[in-house]
Protein backbone atom coordinates (compact mmCIF):
# COMPACT_ATOMS: atom_id res chain seq x y z
CA UNK A 1 0.00 0.00 0.00
CA UNK A 2 0.82 3.93 -0.64
CA UNK A 3 1.30 6.03 2.23
CA UNK A 4 0.14 9.65 1.86
CA UNK A 5 3.69 10.14 2.82
CA UNK A 6 5.16 8.22 -0.06
CA UNK A 7 3.07 10.55 -2.47
CA UNK A 8 4.37 13.79 -0.80
CA UNK A 9 7.91 12.41 -1.40
CA UNK A 10 7.24 11.56 -4.71
CA UNK A 11 5.35 15.13 -5.67
CA UNK A 12 7.99 17.45 -3.90
CA UNK A 13 10.75 15.12 -6.04
CA UNK A 14 8.79 16.07 -9.27
CA UNK A 15 8.18 19.06 -8.15
CA UNK A 16 11.78 20.17 -7.65
CA UNK A 17 12.84 18.19 -10.75
CA UNK A 18 9.59 19.86 -12.84
CA UNK A 19 11.30 23.59 -11.52
CA UNK A 20 14.44 22.96 -12.75
CA UNK A 21 13.38 21.22 -16.39
CA UNK A 22 11.44 24.73 -16.68
CA UNK A 23 14.33 26.87 -15.72
CA UNK A 24 16.36 25.25 -18.26
CA UNK A 25 13.66 25.69 -21.15
CA UNK A 26 13.50 29.50 -20.21
CA UNK A 27 16.95 29.40 -19.56
CA UNK A 28 17.55 28.47 -23.23
CA UNK A 29 15.16 30.37 -24.29
CA UNK A 30 16.43 33.65 -23.53
CA UNK A 31 18.23 36.18 -25.92
CA UNK A 32 22.15 36.91 -24.41
CA UNK A 33 21.29 40.08 -23.17
CA UNK A 34 17.96 40.46 -23.72
CA UNK A 35 15.72 42.71 -21.77
CA UNK A 36 13.85 39.26 -21.28
CA UNK A 37 17.06 38.02 -19.77
CA UNK A 38 17.24 40.58 -17.40
CA UNK A 39 13.57 40.34 -16.39
CA UNK A 40 14.27 36.73 -16.02
CA UNK A 41 17.16 36.80 -13.88
CA UNK A 42 15.43 39.63 -11.72
CA UNK A 43 11.75 38.20 -11.38
CA UNK A 44 11.76 34.57 -12.81
CA UNK A 45 15.34 33.15 -11.16
CA UNK A 46 14.67 33.90 -7.93
CA UNK A 47 11.01 32.40 -7.98
CA UNK A 48 12.23 28.93 -10.19
CA UNK A 49 14.88 28.79 -7.40
CA UNK A 50 12.88 29.35 -4.27
CA UNK A 51 10.30 27.02 -5.07
CA UNK A 52 12.98 24.37 -6.02
CA UNK A 53 14.09 24.45 -2.30
CA UNK A 54 11.19 24.64 -0.86
CA UNK A 55 10.69 21.39 -2.60
CA UNK A 56 13.91 20.13 -1.70
CA UNK A 57 12.95 21.01 2.07
CA UNK A 58 9.32 18.90 1.63
CA UNK A 59 11.48 15.78 -0.13
CA UNK A 60 13.96 15.20 2.53
CA UNK A 61 11.25 15.54 5.38
CA UNK A 62 9.10 13.30 4.10
CA UNK A 63 11.62 10.99 3.24
CA UNK A 64 13.11 10.74 6.61
CA UNK A 65 9.76 10.08 7.66
CA UNK A 66 8.82 7.51 5.25
CA UNK A 67 12.28 5.97 6.53
CA UNK A 68 10.82 6.27 9.82
CA UNK A 69 7.73 4.55 8.72
CA UNK A 70 9.68 1.86 6.93
CA UNK A 71 11.95 1.06 9.54
CA UNK A 72 8.81 0.53 11.74
CA UNK A 73 6.98 -1.85 9.33
CA UNK A 74 9.72 -4.01 8.70
CA UNK A 75 11.01 -4.01 12.46
CA UNK A 76 14.48 -2.51 11.53
CA UNK A 77 15.70 -5.22 9.26
CA UNK A 78 16.05 -3.36 5.96
CA UNK A 79 17.73 -5.49 2.65
CA UNK A 80 20.83 -4.67 1.88
CA UNK A 81 20.05 -3.62 -1.80
CA UNK A 82 17.65 -0.95 0.22
CA UNK A 83 20.32 0.51 1.91
CA UNK A 84 22.44 0.78 -1.17
CA UNK A 85 19.64 1.99 -2.82
CA UNK A 86 18.91 4.57 -0.54
CA UNK A 87 22.33 5.88 0.23
CA UNK A 88 22.86 6.31 -3.47
CA UNK A 89 19.83 8.25 -3.54
CA UNK A 90 20.90 10.37 -0.48
CA UNK A 91 24.42 11.25 -2.27
CA UNK A 92 22.13 12.46 -5.20
CA UNK A 93 20.16 14.59 -3.05
CA UNK A 94 23.23 16.07 -1.58
CA UNK A 95 24.75 16.69 -4.77
CA UNK A 96 21.75 18.00 -6.18
CA UNK A 97 21.17 20.41 -3.03
CA UNK A 98 24.77 21.78 -3.90
CA UNK A 99 23.59 22.06 -7.24
CA UNK A 100 20.65 24.38 -6.60
CA UNK A 101 22.36 26.24 -3.96
CA UNK A 102 25.09 27.09 -6.66
CA UNK A 103 22.32 28.57 -8.57
CA UNK A 104 20.83 30.39 -5.56
CA UNK A 105 24.20 32.41 -5.58
CA UNK A 106 24.74 32.66 -8.93
CA UNK A 107 21.56 34.46 -8.87
CA UNK A 108 21.94 36.58 -5.91
CA UNK A 109 25.74 37.99 -7.27
CA UNK A 110 23.93 38.61 -10.80
CA UNK A 111 21.30 40.62 -8.78
CA UNK A 112 23.93 42.41 -6.90
CA UNK A 113 25.51 43.10 -10.17
CA UNK A 114 22.31 44.82 -11.90
CA UNK A 115 21.62 46.77 -8.95
CA UNK A 116 24.87 48.66 -9.46
CA UNK A 117 24.27 48.63 -12.79
CA UNK A 118 26.57 45.27 -14.42
CA UNK A 119 23.45 44.04 -16.85
CA UNK A 120 27.03 42.64 -18.57
CA UNK A 121 26.66 39.92 -15.60
CA UNK A 122 23.34 38.30 -16.81
CA UNK A 123 24.26 36.45 -19.58
CA UNK A 124 26.89 34.59 -17.45
CA UNK A 125 24.88 34.22 -14.43
CA UNK A 126 21.90 32.68 -16.43
CA UNK A 127 24.15 29.92 -17.96
CA UNK A 128 25.47 29.10 -14.75
CA UNK A 129 21.97 28.43 -13.41
CA UNK A 130 20.79 27.05 -15.94
CA UNK A 131 23.30 24.46 -16.03
CA UNK A 132 22.98 24.10 -12.56
CA UNK A 133 19.02 23.44 -13.23
CA UNK A 134 19.94 21.29 -16.09
CA UNK A 135 22.25 19.35 -13.31
CA UNK A 136 19.24 18.98 -10.65
CA UNK A 137 17.31 17.51 -13.75
CA UNK A 138 19.77 15.21 -14.50
CA UNK A 139 20.37 13.39 -11.01
CA UNK A 140 16.94 14.24 -10.23
CA UNK A 141 15.65 12.03 -13.17
CA UNK A 142 17.96 9.17 -11.65
CA UNK A 143 16.99 9.94 -8.10
CA UNK A 144 13.13 9.53 -9.18
CA UNK A 145 13.93 5.85 -11.24
CA UNK A 146 15.79 4.66 -8.04
CA UNK A 147 12.73 5.78 -5.88
CA UNK A 148 10.44 3.83 -8.13
CA UNK A 149 12.73 0.91 -7.49
CA UNK A 150 12.95 1.14 -3.73
CA UNK A 151 8.55 1.55 -3.43
CA UNK A 152 8.99 -1.94 -5.28
CA UNK A 153 11.30 -3.49 -2.77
Amino acid sequence: MTSPLLWIHAIAGAAWVGASACFVIAGIGLVPGSGEALNFAVRGAPKINGFAMGAAIVLVLSGIANLFVIIKDRRGALPAEFVMVLGIKVVLFFAMLAAIGSAIRAGAAARGEIERGNVNAVPPAIRSMTIAHGTVMAMGAVALILGLWLTGS
